[in-house]
C-alpha cells in the first residue's frame, strides 16, 4: 500500500510540473516581440509616414525663391523720396527722417526676424526630406505663412514681390504634403489580445 501512495504522489508532482510549464509558456505567447505574438503593438505598425514628394519640391522651389529675394535682390529702403532700393541687409541699417524710436525698434525687429524664420523654416524643410514628419511640415507651412505676412505689404518692388512668390509656394507646398500624408494608427485598447493567465497552484 505504501507503494502505491509513492505512486501516487509522484503522478501529482508530474502533473503540476506540466500545468507550470503550460502557464509559462503561454506567458511568453503573450508578450509581445516572440514568434507567438500574433498581436502587433500600435509602434509595430509599418506604415510609411514619409511626405509626399510633389508637394516638398514645390515647397523647395518657394523656398530657393525666399533665399534669392532676401540675399540678391533689391529690397526698398526708407529714409529717401523717391523710395531707394538696396540690399535687404542694408534695411537693418536704415533710418528714417522724424522716426520715433518704438517705430524705428519695431521696424528693424520685424527686418531681423525674418532671418530667424528663414533659419528656422530651412530646418524644417530639411527635416521633412529627411524624416517626413509632421510636425516639420506644419511648421514649414507656419513660417511660409509668417513670410507671406512680412512681404505682402512690399510686394510692389521687386525683392518683396519674389519673396512674397516663394513663401506662398512653400505655404501651398507644406500644406498639400501634410494633407497627403497617411493618418497614424489609432492606439489599441489596452487589454486588447492578451490571454489569461492560469495560476500554477490550479488544482486538478
Amino acid at each position: 500500500m505504501a507503494r502505491g501512495l509513492r505512486v501516487e504522489r509522484r503522478g501529482e508532482r508530474s502533473a503540476r510540473a506540466t500545468v507550470t510549464t503550460v502557464n509559462v509558456n503561454m506567458m511568453t505567447a503573450s508578450r509581445p516581440g516572440t514568434p507567438y505574438d500574433d498581436q502587433a503593438l500600435p509602434d509595430d505598425y509599418s506604415i510609411d509616414r514619409s511626405a509626399p514628394v510633389g508637394p516638398l519640391i514645390i515647397a523647395t522651389m518657394g523656398w530657393v525663391l525666399v533665399i534669392i529675394s532676401i540675399l540678391l535682390l533689391p529690397w526698398p529702403l526708407g529714409g529717401a523720396q523717391p523710395t531707394s532700393e538696396g540690399p535687404h541687409l542694408q534695411r537693418l541699417t536704415t533710418t528714417i527722417p522724424d522716426e520715433s524710436t518704438g517705430a524705428a525698434l519695431l521696424r528693424h525687429a520685424l527686418d531681423l526676424a525674418i532671418y530667424i524664420v528663414i533659419l528656422v523654416g530651412t530646418g524644417f524643410l530639411l527635416a521633412a526630406w529627411i524624416r517626413g514628419a509632421r510636425g516639420a511640415i506644419r511648421g514649414l507651412a507656419v513660417t511660409g505663412l509668417l513670410g507671406i505676412a512680412y512681404t505682402a505689404g512690399l510686394a510692389l518692388y521687386t525683392g518683396p514681390s519674389i519673396g512674397l512668390c516663394g513663401f506662398t509656394l512653400t505655404f501651398l507646398g507644406a500644406v498639400i504634403g501634410w494633407w497627403a500624408l497617411p493618418s497614424p494608427p489609432s492606439p489599441r485598447p489596452a487589454g486588447e489580445g492578451s490571454q489569461p493567465e492560469l495560476s500554477s497552484s490550479s488544482p486538478l
